[in-house]
């Protein structure tokens, strides 16, 4: 797959994932949640 094909995948899966959090907020509040504190942790 070429470096087009690869991006134009990452972007289509950010989309859908930016599109479905959106719809559903409620849901998708514990792994916001999570990413948001993952940092720190990482880093700490």
């Amino acid at each position: 797959m070429s470096t087009l094909g690869t991006a134009l995948l990452v972007v289509l899966a950010c989309l859908v994932i930016g599109i479905v959090v959106g719809l559903f907020p409620l849901a998708a509040t514990g792994p916001l949640e999570v990413a948001n504190a993952a940092p720190p942790i990482l880093a700490g």
